[in-house]
C-alpha cells in the first residue's frame, strides 16, 4: 500500500513529464509522425496498481493512405523508481 502512495505522488507531481513521454512512445509506431496532433488538455494519467501508470487520450495523424484520422491509445509505464519505463503501447 505504501508503493501504491508513492506512485500516485509520482503521478501527481509528473503528470505532464508522463503524458510527454506517452505521446512520444506513440509518435514512434505511426505512420506518419510528423502529421501526429495531440489534444493539449483531453487526457488521463493515473497510477493503476503495483509500479503501473496509464496514460491515455487520442492523437489525429495520417495513415498509409494519406487520410487524416483519429485514433485512441494507452500507454503502460512501469514506474521504476521514478525512470518511468515503456511496457506497453496501444493504438486504436
Amino acid at each position: 500500500m505504501a508503493k501504491q502512495k508513492i506512485v500516485e505522488a509520482y503521478v501527481e507531481d509528473k503528470k505532464i513529464d508522463l503524458w510527454v513521454f506517452c505521446k512520444l512512445l506513440v509518435k514512434d509506431r505511426l505512420k506518419s509522425p510528423k502529421s501526429a496532433e495531440f489534444p493539449r488538455t483531453d487526457y488521463t494519467v493515473r497510477a493503476i496498481g503495483g509500479d503501473d501508470i496509464l496514460v491515455s487520450s487520442y492523437v489525429d495523424a495520417e495513415n498509409t493512405y494519406g487520410a487524416n484520422i483519429r485514433s485512441n491509445f494507452k500507454c503502460i509505464i512501469d514506474y521504476n523508481n521514478a525512470d518511468p519505463v515503456s511496457k506497453k503501447v496501444e493504438i486504436q
